[in-house]
């Protein structure tokens, strides 16, 4: 293998680690300091920096999220939970300005289509391992972790790989390509997580149609369909009881069983409405929704009701400010992703998954925003969408 094949895999390893954990800073449990990847993350960095645009991008990633960044330092000065509030910071600010710059960088060295496959790759080697976790420690149990993440993340991420799987079918291969599509859609399934489901079936079509010819986009839509058909009563009854809610969701016949996903969702949104009427230029602070609450939840699960609650009006024109910067300056399927990804964070997740939000949009933003002299001519970012 090429030192050059293995600088992207590697680098690319690095990213999908970034998105999954959200940690760069070490963590610390008592008198123990977890390092996690910190170590690595600094060597890559320092490594990448050498002769190359990361500190371009780095800078450059930083300025578009500035507003983020200024707002949540105002309204993290009255955080009562200081540990959550680095949390927050490590996974809203300094990891995705970590995987967008990086990912640029590499797409400029490698080309965008590389990165992508890279990135396809490593999630393949992940489902594969989790794979292997599962078949050990309880394959259908959703309580045992789905090895690096919980069942929620892993959804997101495997839903992810299948979006970025469909895309890279428009630059060839288009079986193996739709293949891992296929795996990546059928994990998010096993996943047993509602939002994923929900939020990729009304990001694919768009971006199917977008992507493809007509007859191609309505082929493709058709096997997505069937796979989803086929996977759906294939599946244990226990998966399938979670599934149901969203159909009795639908119908407005949610029940007690449903209150655990949904109930209490209800609950922690209304409480968050309620603090917004109550806060609505500064918010209650960041962090401070749980004490703000009796609920006994961290957050909403629901990333505009914890802006809205959390740092009022500032912080919805601020956040609102550089989602409408990013989606100017993008391509179809950096919006795509930005819409599948928003709408899982409107069922689960805080402000830290801000980084899986803005990972591929973002990189796009880096890339069309930079000098020319900074990009590679020949690799024009969604080249085959303009």
């Amino acid at each position: 293998m090429r030192y050059g094949s293995i600088h992207l895999l590697l680098a690319t390893s690095l990213v999908y680690l970034a998105l999954a954990t959200g940690t760069l800073l070490p963590k610390v449990l008592g008198d123990i300091v977890i390092v996690h990847h910190t170590v690595i993350a600094g060597i890559a960095i320092l490594v990448l920096m050498a002769k190359s645009n990361l500190a371009t991008f780095g800078a450059a990633a930083i300025i578009v999220i500035s507003p983020i960044i200024a707002v949540l330092i105002f309204r993290g000065m009255v955080a009562h939970d200081i540990p959550f509030l680095i949390e927050k910071v490590d996974g809203a600010v300094l990891s995705t300005i970590f995987v967008s710059s990086i990912s640029a960088h590499l797409i400029t060295k490698f080309g965008e289509e590389r990165f992508f496959q890279a990135f396809v790759f490593v999630a393949m080697f992940v489902l594969a391992a989790t794979l292997a976790y599962k078949a050990v420690f309880g394959f259908s149990v959703r309580s045992v972790r789905y090895l690096i993440n919980g069942p929620i993340v892993f959804g997101w991420l495997m839903a992810l790989s299948s979006l970025t799987s469909v895309y890279l079918m428009l630059q060839g291969r288009f079986l193996a390509n739709g293949t891992r599509a296929a795996l990546f859609l059928a994990a998010t399934f096993w996943a047993m997580s509602k939002g994923p489901i929900v939020a990729f079936a009304l990001a694919a079509p768009l971006l199917v149609f977008r992507l493809f010819s007509f007859k191609r986009a309505v082929l493709v839509s058709l096997c997505m369909v069937s796979l989803g058909y086929v996977v759906i009563w294939s599946l244990p009854s226990e998966f399938l009881v979670r599934y149901e809610a969203i159909f009795r969701v639908l119908a407005d016949d949610a029940g007690t069983q449903d209150f655990g996903s949904i109930g209490a969702r209800q609950h922690m949104m209304a409480d968050a409405l309620e603090l917004y009427r109550e806060n609505p230029l500064l918010g209650v602070g960041v962090t401070n929704f749980q004490v703000a609450t009796s609920g006994g939840f961290a957050y909403p699960h629901n990333l505009t009701l914890e802006i809205m609650s959390e740092m009022g009006v500032i912080g919805l024109v601020a956040f609102g400010l550089v989602f409408a910067f990013v989606l100017w300056k993008n391509t179809p399927f950096g919006r795509a992703v930005f819409l599948f990804i928003f709408i899982c964070t409107s069922f689960s997740g805080d402000m830290s998954y801000l980084r899986i939000l803005l990972f591929i949009p973002l990189t796009y933003t880096l890339l069309l925003v930079s000098p020319t002299s900074v990009r590679n001519p020949a690799e024009e970012p969604g080249r085959d969408l303009a």
